[in-house]
């Protein structure tokens, strides 16, 4: 049933996005577009069938060292070309790679003798710890993912995307969860500690000042020294490549 209406919903948007500009329906219809909660349910409702279709890829992945609740909600999942520096031979494999909230995870699509297909779990990294590469030289498809300090990288992987969309998206994903696992993280530490118990009005006020100064510092601290860890996205590397199974 969700099903039938998604499609309903997805086809009546497609047709009001052709008619001309002017078209009177079309100016009937824009101001329920515009209304934040029309926009919002429509949003929802195209995201169904991606939700279902993560669902669905997540369910065959097998053998994975930790459990599924704890990878986080699944962002976003496809198959990529990947650069293993172990092997002599550069050649990129294919892997199915699930980026949850906070690990980016690589699989191996192996398919039985009946040609059912499941995933193989073959390694992950943690999104906090990692960087973005936008830019690789010589193909506008590629991108890459790090640990250790930018530019010099302690672990680094080339990846592959079937179209520059592809890469794009996953690029903008990527860079979304870091800021998001890291600010989660970050945060919390970087508040001071509830002050003692004043014992006069005088010492709470000055108690206030000192706090509001610290968390002033504080905050200073963490725009300056740590948003440059999220990824040199449009510097240009070259063709090096980091670990992976």
């Amino acid at each position: 049933w969700v099903g039938c209406v998604v499609c309903e919903v997805y086809a009546c948007y497609t047709m009001w996005k052709k008619k001309p500009p002017n078209s009177p329906s079309k100016r009937v219809t824009w101001p329920m577009y515009k209304h934040p909660s029309a926009k919002d349910g429509l949003e929802v409702m195209l995201n169904v069938p991606k939700k279902a279709n993560d669902a669905l890829h997540l369910s065959l992945l097998e053998g994975c060292d930790i459990s599924l609740d704890e990878l986080g909600e699944v962002i976003l999942q496809d198959t990529l070309h990947v650069w293993d520096p172990k092997q002599l031979i550069r050649k990129g494999r294919e892997r199915h790679c699930f980026l949850f909230e906070l690990y980016l995870v690589f699989s191996k699509e192996v398919k039985d003798s009946s040609g059912k297909a499941k995933y193989i779990y073959k390694n992950k990294l943690m999104t906090s710890e990692l960087g973005v590469t936008e830019h690789i030289e010589g193909d506008e498809c590629k991108f890459a993912v790090w640990t250790g300090r930018a530019p010099i990288s302690d672990f680094r992987i080339v990846l592959k995307a079937s179209s520059l969309d592809s890469k794009q998206h996953w690029v903008k994903k990527l860079r979304e969860v870091i800021q998001e696992t890291y600010f989660s993280s970050a945060l919390p530490l970087s508040l001071p500690k509830s002050p003692a118990k004043l014992k006069a009005g005088s010492q709470r006020s000055s108690r206030d000042l000192e706090d509001s100064t610290s968390l002033d510092e504080s905050v200073e601290n963490l725009d300056r020294g740590s948003l440059a860890s999220f990824g040199s996205g449009n510097t240009t590397d070259s063709d090096k490549t980091g670990g992976v199974e």
